[in-house]
């Protein structure tokens, strides 16, 4: 049997360093947010959870990916800077955690 996780924690800043050793024990993030569990529940069924991590430097394309890369070449991957609206300028300016007597501000 596998050990049952089930843990979060907000963090507001760290050092990548400290990031790079929170992913490798199986730790996940939504901004602030970080959390890991190792069960995950959809309708009756229950699933085991296990993080993974790749090492880049030593990865390679399968046979099979490398003929999907292939097939999929004309698609275009575009990475450009997050677009902040005002309104959502104005619902990050206001605190978004109160916690033994602290509040935390996203963009302060």
């Amino acid at each position: 049997m596998y050990p049952e996780i089930g843990e979060q924690f907000y963090l507001i800043l760290a050092r990548p360093e400290d990031l790079d050793a929170l992913w490798k024990e199986g730790w996940r993030h939504f901004g602030i947010w970080f959390f890991r569990y190792s069960i995950y529940r959809e309708n009756d069924n229950l699933f085991r959870v296990v993080p993974l991590r790749i090492n880049l430097n030593d990865f390679f394309f399968s046979k099979s990916q490398r003929k999907i890369w292939r097939r999929n070449s004309d698609l275009e991957i575009k990475i450009d800077l997050p677009f902040i609206d005002e309104q959502r300028r104005q619902f990050h300016s206001h605190p978004i955690i109160k916690s033994a007597g602290f509040i935390f501000y996203l963009n302060h």
